[in-house]
């Protein structure tokens, strides 16, 4: 099976002529476009970031630009409908600098005179020092005047979506907006305008009026972008047979793990299309193309969270919640279960102040539409208008469990994104004292708000196991792990479960006041009783695989686990047999840490100048380094006893005595005392 004819994959390159000269891999979207260009005079376009919006721009201005000429093979070869080449001016605001608007709107200016100037207007060179949007359109209008223009204008709303904590800021750029799509609508002319980004705001004056068309939720144009299920299987054919030998699977069971990951992204007022992350399918299978793939076992393929890696895949969510005070763990709880929301949810235009974070999720990618409500998909007489919403995919619940946590814990998601993945992948290694050191590396970087406060009586009642079933549930799903808490059988119901290939974990939370070791002892004994006494998971036993219970004590002292066990038990031809594991886990504390492996090691007590000086000339022999005056020097004989008295006196103007530091401490040289009489008179008598 070789590798040698594979097409390697445009990453970072969404530029159509490029992809074409450069013979890489691509899915033709170009099937619907005719008919776009056609109906749709000016359209906008919502997406999530890294789905496919950025190509399409490229492939249009390709084709008003210079026709079909370089699409042979592709659905739009031979029906491109203008044979006129037109003007494109293709603006991104991606990249847009946006600190003030002042700044804002003089970027802008750059990017539109360059943007006329690679259009064929090179004219617009001399107008790029232009810092006012109305002075600078006044002059392009004129450059262009009569001409027909095409205008593609990608990720328009990322500037605003950026700055969703900062109203004032918001409000400011607005302005600038406002004017540019005012000016943008006075394009009568234009031949076709194609907005794209991700959310909708009213108050810019793009979406007043009627002229500009929404077909984000039209189900014609459901698989404009990304990967539907038959282009995944029919393109990608090659790159999963290979794929799937490196990992020893079949390919069925590759596409049903692909399929988890990274499928299930759905727009469309039907309901009726899901896709695949064009960037996330590529970048997966990007390592296929290594010389050798095969037979080199340091290449490997690894179902990650390529969202962490994109340039602001979900950007509009973590400006949202930077401005906002929410409860972490109720949020966890709410998007961990589907969410029925209205399609003015979905698709209206709204005011900044009137944003909902079910609406960044839905629009950004966090959430998609699975069905259409019960109540509404028999009502032939009117189109849907409620729909069913759940985390998309493993990947994206990945990256939202990072942007919850690193909300919470005040941090970028890439700090705690590998804290996570520890404690993911050692549960799915089975190491349980890891695990626990994991969650609590987590829970050190939880603010103290996440948990409920606390009375200053005696009886107050410290944060419930809710809590962290919740926290951990959020923070121990991955794509190799899913997780759900309060499982019942007849008995009784489990705090938590976790499912990796070959295990299911069974949890059972339980908190003590005290971090000592005989109370947590306890606490797990009465836990595993309940355990047995419950059976937990036996409804689960003979699903092929193995039931093991574990028992996890959170300590209210520190808010930290403080101890585990776990419990297997198995029929063999010779009985039944019970292992049982437990371990006491410290809690991470200042007083209990240990010293880097890099650091210094502690410094003998330093010595004054006099002591040294003495040391070196060799005047007081075996000079101890404590301060008290040795026996020897009390015994001096009388021809020493000049040499005895000077070095009495050395020590009455040195420093204060100097105490071996301790661990936790660092002390300072004290200013040198004068003698005092009594110093004086203690020097007489030696």
């Amino acid at each position: 099976m070789e590798n040698q004819n594979l097409l390697a994959f445009p990453i970072g390159m969404p530029n159509w002529r490029a992809i074409r000269e450069d013979k890489r891999f691509f899915v033709d979207k170009t099937e619907k476009l005719s008919f776009l260009v056609q109906n749709c005079p000016r359209v906008f376009f919502s997406r999530p970031r890294r789905m496919g919006k950025t190509s399409l721009c490229y492939t249009l201005e390709e084709l008003f630009a210079y026709g079909d000429q370089n699409f042979e093979g592709t659905a739009i070869y031979g029906k491109w409908p203008f044979t006129e080449r037109y003007p494109v001016i293709s603006l991104s605001f991606l990249g847009i600098h946006c600190k003030d608007a002042r700044e804002f709107e003089a970027s802008l200016c750059t990017k539109m005179a360059n943007a006329y100037n690679k259009a064929g207007f090179h004219e617009a060179v001399k107008y790029q020092n232009i810092k006012s949007f109305a002075t600078l359109t006044g002059h392009l209008d004129t450059l262009t005047a009569d001409k027909r223009l095409v205008f593609l204008i990608d990720e328009w709303d990322y500037p605003l979506s950026s700055h969703l904590d900062d109203q004032e800021l918001f409000a400011a750029l607005q302005e600038v907006m406002n004017d540019f799509y005012n000016w943008l609508r006075e394009q009568t002319l234009a031949k076709f305008v194609l907005i794209t980004g991700i959310m909708r705001y009213r108050d810019v004056s793009l979406f007043t009026g009627k002229d500009i068309k929404d077909i984000s939720m039209d189900p014609y144009y459901a698989d404009l972008v990304g990967y539907t299920q038959t282009e995944f299987e029919s393109k990608f054919a090659p790159y999963i047979q290979i794929a799937a030998t490196k990992l020893g699977i079949t390919t069925d069971e590759l596409k049903e793990q692909l399929k988890l990951h990274y499928d299930g992204f759905c727009f469309d007022k039907e309901a009726s299309v899901s896709v695949y992350s064009p960037f996330s399918i590529n970048n997966f299978f990007e390592p296929v193309l290594k010389p050798d793939f095969l037979q080199k076992p340091n290449l490997k393929l690894y179902f990650d969270s390529f969202w962490m890696d994109s340039s602001g895949a979900s950007s509009a969510l973590r400006s949202f919640l930077r401005g906002r005070n929410y409860d972490v763990a109720a949020l966890i709880e709410k998007y961990s279960l589907p969410v029925d929301l209205d399609l003015g949810a979905l698709s209206s235009p709204v005011k900044a102040s009137d944003v909902t974070l079910d609406q960044i999720m839905v629009q950004s990618g966090m959430l998609t539409i699975r069905e259409i409500a019960d109540n509404t998909k028999d009502v032939i007489s009117s189109s849907p208008s409620r729909y069913t919403c759940d985390i998309t995919n493993y990947e994206v619940f990945s990256e939202l469990s990072a942007v919850f946590t690193a909300h919470m814990a005040g941090k970028e998601e890439t700090e705690v994104y590998q804290m996570l993945k520890d404690a993911q992948n050692a549960l799915g290694s089975g190491d349980m004292d890891l695990v626990c050191k994991s969650l609590n590396l987590l829970l050190c970087d939880s603010l103290y708000d996440v948990f409920p406060e606390e009375d200053d009586d005696d009886d107050a009642q410290p944060p419930k196991e809710n809590i962290y079933r919740t926290l951990f549930k959020m923070w121990l799903r991955s794509a190799k792990v899913s997780t759900k808490d309060e499982v019942a059988n007849s008995h009784g119901r489990c705090d938590l479960v976790a499912r990796t290939s070959d295990t299911i974990y069974a949890f059972e939370l339980k908190r003590v006041r005290t971090n000592t070791e005989r109370t947590k002892k306890a606490m797990l004994k009465k836990a595993e009783k309940q355990m047995a006494a419950n059976d937990y998971f036996n409804n689960l036993i003979n699903k092929g695989k193995l039931v093991v219970w574990v028992v996890v004590v959170i300590c209210d002292q520190y808010r930290q686990i403080g101890a585990w066990s776990t419990v297997t038990t198995t029929k063999l031809a010779t009985g039944w047999h019970t292992e049982r594991r437990e371990g006491m886990v410290e809690p991470i504390t200042v007083q209990n840490q240990e010293l880097p492996a890099f650091a210094v090691s502690p410094q003998p007590a330093r010595k004054t100048k006099t002591a040294s000086r003495k040391q070196a000339n060799n005047a007081v022999s075996s000079r101890s380094s404590k301060t008290t005056h040795s026996a020897a020097q009390r015994k001096a004989p009388a021809k020493d006893k000049a040499a005895a008295k000077k070095a009495s006196k050395a020590k009455a103007t040195a420093k204060k005595p100097v105490v071996k530091p301790k661990a936790e401490t660092k002390t300072k040289p004290s200013p040198k005392a004068k003698a005092t009489p009594k110093t004086r008179a203690q020097a007489k008598n030696s």
